[in-house]
């Protein structure tokens, strides 16, 4: 069930086709290119990537679908969460290396929300597979597409699941389109143009597929984040946290650090 909704989530209205054994190209462009900035910087500081809340929606897919469902929806998002954590965090101190350190210690700790709403067209897909008696699908390849809405919260981690104070906002969309069959015709190359390699595989490599799926949500993730920060100005940052001094010690840079006062020993 949970290698179902990886497909799901990569190929939403062709997920049937594909699981059955087939084969797929797809092409993507999006909003909002990964960028590589070295030069970029903060008037606060470094900042640091402590964590990655991530949600998905998927709007073709029909509500009640029950709680094995939802606890299936809820391990990949976990799941996916786990894994491009440490991606955003290598891609942000790698492309921006003058906003982003990969320590934790003396830099600003960020929290970010991202959710994610895909959507698709699955009618189109159907069209041809009934419109071609099944040829289109099985062997021809039979086309689908998905459009990828992501909404991202950055703000100052608040020592536990969440951010304290004001977040920066910042969105991005990812268009795909893709064909799939069956037979091995769909592993020729996807015509048009896309913002990123193009991509070809089977039901075989589908972890392969998933890897190269998050280390390009990770990229595009580093610069809408690098995006929501670089130019805010020192005292944005100010409410860095006397409650993470509970949860994590961190040293902050001294332009973020809270005032010392009588009723605050620490």
């Amino acid at each position: 069930m949970q290698k179902a909704f990886r497909i799901i989530k990569l190929l939403c209205s062709t997920a049937i086709i594909f699981a059955a054994g087939g084969c797929m190209s797809a092409r993507t462009t999006t909003s909002l290119k990964p960028e590589v900035n070295p030069d970029l910087k903060s008037p606060a500081g470094k900042f640091y990537v402590e964590g990655i809340k991530y949600t998905s929606e998927n709007a073709n897919q029909a509500r009640g679908m029950g709680q094995d469902f939802e606890a299936q929806k809820k391990a990949y998002e976990e799941k996916f969460c786990k894994n491009i954590l440490p991606l955003v965090r290598k891609e942000c101190a790698d492309r921006y290396p003058g906003l982003f350190t990969d320590n934790s210690s003396a830099s600003i700790p960020l929290w970010v929300d991202i959710h994610n709403k895909t959507s698709s067209n699955d009618s189109r897909t159907i069209t041809w597979m009934l419109c071609t008696v099944m040829i289109c699908g099985i062997i021809l390849p039979c086309p689908g597409d998905t459009d990828e809405k992501f909404e991202l919260k950055t703000g100052v981690w608040d020592g536990r699941e969440g951010i304290r104070g004001a977040a920066a906002n910042n969105n991005f969309q990812r268009y795909s389109e893709f064909w799939v069959s069956i037979l091995p015709t769909a592993l020729i190359p996807i015509s048009g143009e896309s913002d990123f390699p193009k991509i070809s595989g089977t039901i075989a490599d589908i972890d392969r597929q998933m890897a190269a799926y998050e280390l390009l949500t990770a990229q595009q993730v580093a610069t809408a984040i690098a995006k929501s920060v670089a130019d805010k100005k020192s005292d944005y940052w100010a409410v860095a946290p006397q409650q993470q001094k509970l949860a994590v010690p961190q040293a902050l840079p001294e332009a973020v650090a809270p005032a010392k006062t009588a009723a605050d020993p620490f």
